[in-house]
Protein backbone atom coordinates (compact mmCIF):
# COMPACT_ATOMS: atom_id res chain seq x y z
CA UNK A 1 0.00 0.00 0.00
CA UNK A 2 1.54 3.54 -0.76
CA UNK A 3 1.54 6.58 1.48
CA UNK A 4 3.61 9.62 0.86
CA UNK A 5 5.68 11.51 2.90
CA UNK A 6 8.06 15.14 2.91
CA UNK A 7 10.85 16.23 5.22
CA UNK A 8 11.13 19.24 6.92
CA UNK A 9 8.33 20.81 5.35
CA UNK A 10 9.93 20.52 1.91
CA UNK A 11 6.95 20.49 -0.85
CA UNK A 12 8.27 17.50 -2.32
CA UNK A 13 6.39 14.42 -1.58
CA UNK A 14 8.29 11.15 -2.09
CA UNK A 15 6.12 8.03 -2.43
CA UNK A 16 6.51 5.11 0.26
CA UNK A 17 5.34 1.37 -0.30
CA UNK A 18 4.80 -0.07 2.72
CA UNK A 19 4.97 -3.22 2.94
CA UNK A 20 1.35 -3.73 5.20
CA UNK A 21 -1.83 -3.99 3.44
CA UNK A 22 -3.55 -1.89 5.38
CA UNK A 23 -3.09 0.75 7.62
CA UNK A 24 -4.37 3.66 9.47
CA UNK A 25 -2.36 7.06 9.92
CA UNK A 26 -4.66 8.26 12.32
CA UNK A 27 -3.36 5.49 14.43
CA UNK A 28 -0.53 6.57 16.22
CA UNK A 29 0.94 3.25 16.77
CA UNK A 30 0.82 2.77 13.12
CA UNK A 31 1.79 5.92 12.28
CA UNK A 32 5.07 5.72 14.19
CA UNK A 33 5.99 2.33 12.56
CA UNK A 34 5.40 4.16 9.35
CA UNK A 35 7.21 7.32 10.28
CA UNK A 36 10.22 4.84 10.92
CA UNK A 37 10.13 3.23 7.54
CA UNK A 38 9.93 6.46 5.50
CA UNK A 39 13.18 7.32 7.54
CA UNK A 40 14.39 4.44 6.59
CA UNK A 41 13.75 5.14 2.88
CA UNK A 42 14.47 8.48 3.10
CA UNK A 43 17.89 8.01 4.73
CA UNK A 44 18.53 5.13 1.91
CA UNK A 45 17.11 6.08 -0.88
CA UNK A 46 16.41 9.76 -1.29
CA UNK A 47 20.11 11.11 0.12
CA UNK A 48 18.98 11.77 3.68
CA UNK A 49 21.76 10.29 5.05
CA UNK A 50 23.10 14.40 4.30
CA UNK A 51 20.04 15.53 6.36
CA UNK A 52 20.95 17.12 9.91
CA UNK A 53 18.89 14.75 11.85
CA UNK A 54 16.74 14.88 13.49
CA UNK A 55 14.21 15.47 11.07
CA UNK A 56 10.36 16.31 10.84
CA UNK A 57 8.60 14.31 8.80
CA UNK A 58 4.70 14.47 8.06
CA UNK A 59 2.75 11.42 6.45
CA UNK A 60 0.28 12.21 3.74
CA UNK A 61 -2.35 9.26 2.44
CA UNK A 62 -2.26 10.79 -1.10
CA UNK A 63 0.01 12.75 -3.10
CA UNK A 64 -1.83 16.17 -2.80
CA UNK A 65 -3.92 15.47 -0.02
CA UNK A 66 -3.53 16.94 3.45
CA UNK A 67 -0.84 16.48 6.68
CA UNK A 68 -2.38 13.50 8.03
CA UNK A 69 0.74 12.97 11.08
CA UNK A 70 3.51 14.75 11.92
CA UNK A 71 6.57 13.11 13.53
CA UNK A 72 9.88 14.08 14.79
CA UNK A 73 12.72 11.39 13.83
CA UNK A 74 15.89 11.10 15.03
CA UNK A 75 18.96 8.59 13.59
CA UNK A 76 20.96 6.55 16.29
CA UNK A 77 24.78 6.26 15.39
CA UNK A 78 26.16 2.72 15.28
CA UNK A 79 29.76 2.50 15.76
CA UNK A 80 31.67 0.20 13.34
CA UNK A 81 34.77 -1.93 15.00
CA UNK A 82 37.70 -3.34 12.82
CA UNK A 83 40.07 -5.30 14.56
CA UNK A 84 43.44 -5.90 13.10
CA UNK A 85 45.62 -8.05 14.48
CA UNK A 86 47.69 -6.67 17.29
CA UNK A 87 51.56 -7.75 17.17
CA UNK A 88 53.53 -7.12 20.72
CA UNK A 89 56.62 -5.87 20.75
CA UNK A 90 60.10 -7.94 20.95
Amino acid sequence: MSLFYAVDNSPTRFEYQSPCKHFDLKDPLYASILAVECASDYHDDHDGWESSWPIVLMLFETEDGPEVCRFSVDLEARPHFIATPFKAPA
